[in-house]
C-alpha cells in the first residue's frame, strides 16, 4: 500500500526540511520542530509541531496540530476523499463497530499524550503568554483540535498521525482509501465497505 501514497511526479525539492515545507505548504511551516515521515524521495510528508506558536506581534497562540500533513499529493487526494462518501462511511464505523471505536478513542488519547509532552518542553515564558482557560482547552483536546474523537473531521490529520507511526484506525483507512484511488484521485468502486 505505501508506494501508492507516493507522489508520482515528485513535485517537492530534497535538502533543508523547513525550505521543503514552506514549498508544500505554499507558506510558513508554523511551530515546526521537526519532520515525523518522510515520502520515498525524502521530502517531508508529515511535521511535528509545536502546541505553542508566536504569530505577529509577538503574541503566543495554542496549536492543536501535533503532526502536519505537509505532502501536497496526499492532501490532494485527501481534498478528493471529503467531498465523497467515504467520510460518512469512516463516521459510521465510529458509531458501528466497537472495535473500530475504541481504536480511535485510544489514538486520540495518545495523540493529546503527544501533544501535552511536547508542551511541556516548551519555555515557561512561552506558556505564561497562553491565557489559562486556552491551555485547558489545548491539552484536553483531540488530533487538531477535535473536541469528540467520534466528530472526525480534516482527514489529513488523521493520516498525518498513522504516517507518523502512531495507531491511527482512521489514518490507516484514511491511506489504504488513497490507496485504491487511481492517480487522478478517483475512488474505485464506492460501493465497496471500508475494511477494519
Amino acid at each position: 500500500m505505501e508506494e501508492r501514497l507516493i507522489c508520482p511526479d515528485r513535485r517537492c525539492p530534497v535538502g533543508d526540511d523547513r525550505k521543503t515545507a514552506r514549498f508544500q505548504l505554499g507558506r510558513e511551516p508554523e511551530g515546526m520542530l521537526g519532520v515525523a515521515a518522510r515520502c520515498a524521495y525524502g521530502a517531508p510528508t508529515v511535521l511535528v509541531c509545536s502546541p505553542v506558536v508566536l504569530r505577529g506581534g509577538g503574541n503566543a497562540e495554542p496549536f492543536p496540530t501535533v503532526y502536519w500533513l505537509s505532502c501536497p499529493f496526499l492532501r490532494d487526494m485527501i481534498g478528493r476523499l471529503e467531498g465523497g462518501p467515504a467520510f460518512r462511511r469512516i463516521r459510521g464505523l465510529i458509531r458501528k463497530d466497537g472495535t473500530f471505536r475504541e481504536g480511535a478513542r485510544d489514538s486520540a488519547a495518545n495523540y493529546r499524550a503527544d501533544r501535552a509532552r511536547l508542551y511541556e518542553g516548551i519555555p515557561d515564558e512561552l506558556k505564561g503568554m497562553i491565557n489559562e482557560n486556552a491551555t485547558k482547552d489545548l491539552l484536553s483536546a483531540g488530533p487538531g483540535g477535535i473536541r469528540s474523537f467520534e466528530n472526525i473531521k480534516c482527514l489529513h490529520i488523521y493520516l498525518a498521525n498513522w504516517l507518523a507511526g502512531n495507531a491511527d484506525p482512521v489514518g490507516r483507512i484514511t491511506a489504504e482509501l488513497i490507496a485504491g484511488m487511481d492517480r487522478r484521485g478517483t475512488q474505485g468502486d464506492d460501493s465497496q465497505p471500508v475494511s477494519v
